[in-house]
């Protein structure tokens, strides 16, 4: 008995060694950047700078090799196509040249920041700390063959395998499956209609007061969107009676959903009504404020709403001796979901942040993302709470820990433990809500579900199983789609992409920054649109972000998209008066001075243009 418990203790420890190891590397040797790599033709170094801030490539550092290093560019997709095919450019790397976007999977940078800048000092702890890892992992394997709870199972296992492997295949996916519906609470229609009631006049609350903007189905967005998110705005911009109406719609089928009327065609409606507004809602955001609930409306298609307390349950007591309700975990099912897709959503945004390394923790990155977003929280006490790097460690940590650890909630049978993590998840969202004044209402209404709907009884209807009956578990349709959100998520995950206006990566708020140095340099240029008339400047309120303003190159060079877009942009910014001659871009950045805790302005840091008016007016 006392060995095996020793080589565990032994495993333990090896393991906790390396990843003390790997978690100081980045503070003692530094941290890589991800960073694209160009090859530069031979051109003089003048040249170089120009192309470089044309193209907006920042923070450039020549490497070993001969090429350049620069950070990854936030300019659009039709900039980073001019740049790969520019004569002077000999080859980028960390540019899908198809698609032109960034890879998934970006060069990095030599490490920078540390203590000591031997590269390969860093390399050699790296490799002791998975020496390490390795010998515990030999440990572990040893102290589990030792275990005096584990031997008769495993060798039964075994055999069992090696005799029948059919029979052994369907034995573990009925454990996976036993697994996966461990959490999903036995709870009675009447609970469930309850749950209806409040998450549907929520969800139309929600989709109603937030009005959309029908111009965004007339924008120029609509002709970039591709795959069959941009076939339905297309089809939307083609139809704008469907967006004007939509309110309309939105009512009328929440409002029989709530009060259980046709309920499965009612629901039905509701949800693509939901998915409408959110592709519209989506036109000029990323989607992963509404995508969880989207995804969310979709996967409870598979829910038994309307078995009590509704007007089909009256219909059917009407017309037809109706079926005994019984307490199932089918009915449970509605209350679980929301659940489930709040931890995937969570645990997402876990993986952005450290599934590269324990550098956004270790940064103190809460700090960052609590300044960039000061104008809009409710209270500007952020930034002194982190002002202590020791602080901002361990709130990021904080963060990280709570987002992995919420879907546990989603397999727990204790009413306790999930309310418990419902409180944490809540702690999260009021944070984004009083740091930096982000309310996604989705995510907010979501978390209702970790109240202990299950156990809310009513004395007149109090439904129980049979002592000789089995509760009734979820449904094949059920399964599946629990199945499939699980295997979605990590694809959206793993490839880091999105599908508007339901499925994201949730990778917001996961870049990281070494010093505030590196943040300023991230922090976006914002041009502001000046008239050029012979020697005189007119500055004007029209601004542009840094992404739009990189259009203005290649609207000089003759790009129709990029004239038709500033077109749109400038609409109501371009110069009337016939003596104007152009219009120049001058970009300023705004920055924080942590020293007197205040935003100030560095201006003119860039100057794009001027170009001239004439086309800018055809």
């Amino acid at each position: 008995m006392a060995g095996w418990k020793q080589v565990l203790l032994r495993a333990i420890a090896c393991l906790v060694v390396s990843l003390a190891i790997l978690a100081a590397i980045p503070v003692v040797f530094g941290s890589p950047s991800p960073i694209i790599r160009v090859a530069w033709r031979d051109i003089p170094p003048s040249e170089r700078v120009e192309l470089e801030r044309r193209f907006q490539l920042t923070d450039p550092s020549e490497l070993e090799d001969g090429t350049w290093g620069y950070a990854p560019p936030s300019a659009s997709p039709n900039v980073l196509r001019a740049l790969i095919g520019h004569e002077a450019v000999a080859r980028v790397d960390g540019i899908n040249a198809s698609t032109a976007q960034l890879d998934r999977s970006l060069p990095l940078s030599p490490r920078r920041g540390g203590l000591i800048v031997a590269p390969w000092m860093a390399r050699g702890s790296r490799l002791i700390a998975y020496l390490f890892a390795l010998v515990g992992a030999v440990f572990l394997v040893m102290s589990t063959i030792r275990s005096p709870l584990l031997p008769a199972a495993a060798s039964v296992a075994l055999e069992s395998i090696r005799s029948n492997p059919g029979t052994a295949l369907r034995d573990l996916v009925t454990q996976l499956g036993a697994f996966l519906r461990r959490g999903v609470p036995l709870a009675t229609p009447y609970s469930v209609a309850v749950f209806r009631v409040v998450f549907g006049s929520c969800v139309l609350w929600y989709v109603t007061a937030k009005p959309l903007d029908t111009r965004l189905i007339q924008s120029y967005e609509i002709e970039t969107a591709g795959g069959l998110y941009g076939m339905v705005v297309r089809w939307m911009a083609e139809h704008p009676a469907i967006p004007a109406n939509l309110d309309e719609w939105l009512i009328g089928s929440g409002g029989l959903f709530i009060a259980g009327a046709l309920t499965p065609i009612s629901y039905a409606c509701f949800v693509g009504g939901v998915l409408l507004w959110a592709c519209v809602l989506t036109l000029n955001t990323s989607s992963h404020a509404v995508a969880s609930l989207s995804i969310t409306m979709v996967c409870l298609l598979a829910a038994r709403w309307s078995d009590a307390w509704s007007i089909d349950a009256l219909a059917r007591r009407i017309w037809k001796k109706p079926a005994p309700l019984v307490s199932a975990q089918r009915y449970g099912y509605a209350i679980w979901i929301p659940r489930l897709v709040l931890g995937i959503t969570f645990l997402a945004a876990a993986w952005s942040k450290v599934g590269n390394g324990l550098a956004w923790v270790l940064n103190g990155t809460v700090k960052y993302y609590w300044v960039s977003d000061l104008d809009d929280a409710l209270v500007t006490w952020g930034p002194r709470i982190t002002e202590s790097p020791a602080i901002a460690v361990f709130v990021s940590a904080v963060a990280v820990i709570v987002e992995t650890v919420v879907i546990t909630a989603a397999f727990s049978r204790s009413a306790s433990y999930v309310s418990l993590l419902g409180i944490a998840a809540l702690s999260l969202l009021a944070g984004f809500a009083l740091f930096q004044g982000v309310f996604w209402w989705g995510w907010w209404i979501l978390a209702m579900s970790f109240l202990p709907w299950q156990h809310m009884r009513w004395p007149a209807h109090r439904p129980v199983v049979a002592a000789h009956q089995e509760p009734l578990g979820l449904t094949w349709f059920q399964t599946a789609v629990a199945v499939t959100l699980l295997v979605q998520q990590c694809v959206m995950s793993s490839f880091h992409v999105e599908a508007r206006p339901m499925l994201s990566a949730y990778d917001m708020y996961s870049a990281t920054y070494a010093n505030a140095y590196e943040f300023e340099r991230a922090t976006n240029l914002v041009y502001r649109v000046t008239i050029l008339d012979g020697a005189e400047r007119h500055p004007t309120d029209c601004q542009l972000a840094d992404h739009d303003a990189a259009l203005l190159p290649l609207a000089e060079a003759g790009d129709a998209d990029a004239r038709g877009r500033l077109r749109y942009l400038l609409n109501g910014c371009l110069p009337t008066d016939e003596f104007a001659d152009a219009i120049a871009l001058e970009g300023d950045r705004r920055v924080y001075d942590w020293q007197t805790r205040q935003f100030v302005w560095k201006r003119g840091l860039d100057v794009l243009g001027p170009a001239p008016v004439d086309w800018l007016r055809n």
